[in-house]
Parts: structure tokens; sequence; C-alpha cells
């Protein structure tokens, strides 16, 4: 996800240096076998040698670049595909050491289309901090050009569609995503489709209670990945906030303003026993999708006793059972604990899907086909 902040950045900034240059997105959108990156992972190029993200690396980076470069100058989607099932790949091929299938479509864009508008972001990028739940992506392959390339992005309330899309393919989505697939969809109709579709991805937000030296290491970690991170502390003063880089919001209390976004955490890092009780209080009128706190088992057994512990399921020592004692690694055990609850086999990211079981084999599920 945090190539997905850099090329957001990157837009920004090139919206204001040369509004009208255009770029390539990478889109991966199907895959077969084992694969470094999964269907929807997303790369820019942005010359011949320069990009953000990854999707395959090594010499299958540099090929992508060549074919990036033919879109560019077309101006015309293409479809690439790579068979690395060969036995004498690692030998002859691209030696990536993943005998998979990956088939990447290349959409050049001129910035100006995209910088000022959130939804189309949303649709091409699978990232939002808006209302959108879910983009689709859909395509008509011809050869190596794309015939069709257009994008839906969907909410509770409302759906935006960027370029032309046929009625029953638009059916055949909402459908879908109502359902819960995600995936590749498969439109047997006159415009014979192929569609993916999934959900659109929201940045975890970290609530941080207590700004002590050791919540150094963890704002790293979180800024690293391009999460988002809000500070809470009695103690911070206006020249402390430049220790918080990227910070959303930097609040000289333990009280949650607002309701918070979905995917958030609260960590409880505070290191006071009573104050830590109070914060657990007041987030049981939130709705967090993870809590944790710092402190050992007979802490939070203390709690228990006192009466001070709440219905709501706190992960408390906090962080997975990694090893290690000094701040760097208990924030590492965090955010491993964070990341799993999430995006996890067990947490509630978008990655939790019926087809779990099916990847942990190895094995990839079939399209769904819908004829029309």
């Amino acid at each position: 996800m945090r190539e997905i902040q850099q090329i957001k950045k990157y837009l920004a900034q090139q919206s204001q240096d040369d509004p009208s240059s255009w770029i390539v997105l990478a889109t991966i959108v199907r895959t077969e076998g084992t694969t470094y990156r999964k269907p929807g992972a997303v790369m820019l190029l942005l010359d011949e040698v320069r990009q953000i993200g990854l999707l395959g690396g090594g010499s299958l980076e540099a090929q992508i670049h060549r074919d990036a470069l033919k879109a560019l100058n077309e101006r015309q989607a293409r479809l690439i595909s790579f068979d690395l099932t060969d036995k004498h790949e690692a030998l002859f091929g691209y030696a990536t050491g993943c005998p998979g299938k990956v088939d990447i479509l290349l959409e050049p864009f001129q910035v100006s289309s995209i910088v000022d508008d959130p939804a189309r972001q949303a649709a091409m990028l699978g990232q939002s901090q808006g209302n959108w739940d879910w983009t689709a992506l859909i395509w008509k392959p011809g050869g190596s050009s794309a015939q069709l390339v257009s994008r839906v992005c969907g909410g509770s309330d409302q759906t935006v569609l960027f370029g032309e899309v046929d009625q029953g393919a638009l059916v055949t989505i909402k459908q879908a995503a109502n359902q819960g697939h995600r995936g590749e969809l498969q439109v047997k109709a006159e415009s014979n489709v192929n569609i993916l579709l999934q959900d659109v991805f929201r940045v975890p937000h970290i609530h941080i209670f207590g700004a002590g030296a050791d919540a150094d290491p963890l704002i790293e970690l979180i800024v690293s990945l391009g999460w988002d991170y809000s500070i809470y502390d009695h103690r911070i003063e206006p020249e402390d906030e430049a220790r918080f880089p990227s910070c959303s919001e930097v609040f000289n209390s333990y009280q949650v303003q607002k309701p918070v976004s979905p995917r958030s955490a609260a960590v409880l890092m505070t290191h006071n026993y009573y104050r830590d009780g109070e914060i657990l209080s007041n987030l049981s009128s939130q709705t967090f999708d993870y809590v944790g706190l710092l402190g050992s088992r007979s802490r939070k057994l203390q709690m228990i006793e006192d009466g001070i512990w709440l219905d709501f399921h706190v992960h408390s020592p906090i962080g997975l059972p990694l090893g290690g004692r000094s701040p760097c690694a208990i924030a590492l055990a965090i955010v491993a604990e964070i990341q799993e609850s999430f995006f996890g086999s067990h947490g509630v990211g978008h990655e939790v899907r019926s087809k779990h079981a099916l990847e942990k084999n190895g094995e990839e599920p079939p399209p769904m086909t819908v004829d029309i």
C-alpha cells in the first residue's frame, strides 16, 4: 500500500509541474499458479527506467517497461502476458523462480485526468478514504491490445462509470459485488468482456495513545507501510510535533474527537495504569477494529480484578510473540499483529475471501462466468 501513497504523491506533484504529461499504469488482471503479485496489484511507469511499485522484479520489469513505452507512444492500452511455467524458464527466460502465468494491463493516461478526481483515483488505484466499497476493471482482450478499458467505482448508494460500460456487464458487476464475489468475472455476451472486481482498499489508521520515546519506532514502521496515524498525549508541546512526520492529527488529550474510520486500530502505550483504564473506557463508544494495550499479562489481570477491564476484545499483552524486548522489537510485534488482524487469514482485511483455502494450497479459484 506504500506504493499507492507514493503514486498519489507523485501525481499531485506532477499535476503542478506538468499536468499534460502522459504516464502508464500497469495492473495485474489475471494470474495462474505461483506469482509474485496477485490481481489488482499496480505499478506506475514514469519513463524508460523509472517506476513506482513492483509487479514482478528483475528482468520481468524490464520487459514491462518496453511494452509500456509502446502503449505510451500509441496512446493505446495493451495487454501483455507472461508464461513462467516452462521447465527451461530458469535458464532461458526471466528466471523469477515463480512458475506461474500473469496478465498485465498497460493503461496510458494523462496526469490531469486523474489527479483532481478522487473517484477516478479509487477506480484506478483501488484505494480510497471515501465511501467507495469496490472497483471493477473491464477490458476486452484483442491480441496485444486491450480494445476496451473501462472502470466502475461503487459504494452503498452510488456507482460512477469511467469509459463505456456495457449494460449487461454493469448488471453483472453490481450483482457480483452485492453477493460478495471478488476476483475475475467473465461476461458472455456480444461484448464478451473480462472483469476484475475487487474491494477498494482502505488505509489503516492507527490511533496511538502515549507519545513517549518508544512510540518513535512504531511511528517509523507505520509511516514506512503507508498507514495513517494520530497521536494523543497531554504532554505534547507545539515544538514536539516535528517528531511525528506525516501525522494526520496530534491531540493534546486522550479523547477521540470524532467517529473513527473503517480499519482503525488503537494502541495504548501511556505506561500509566489508571490512564489506560480511562482510555479503554472512552474507547467503548468507538468502533475500532483492533485495540491493543502495552503491558504485562499480570497488569491485564490486575485490571480485570480492579473491575476496569471491558467486555470488548483487547490484545494484551500487545503484539505477536516474535521475541525481543527492545522498543524497536516491540514496535515490530505491534505492527505485525495489526497487519495480521486486518489482512491475515482470520482478520477483517479485504484479502480474506472464500478462495483463501484454495490459495493456501497453491490453487487458483475458477472465474465466475455469467451468461446474459
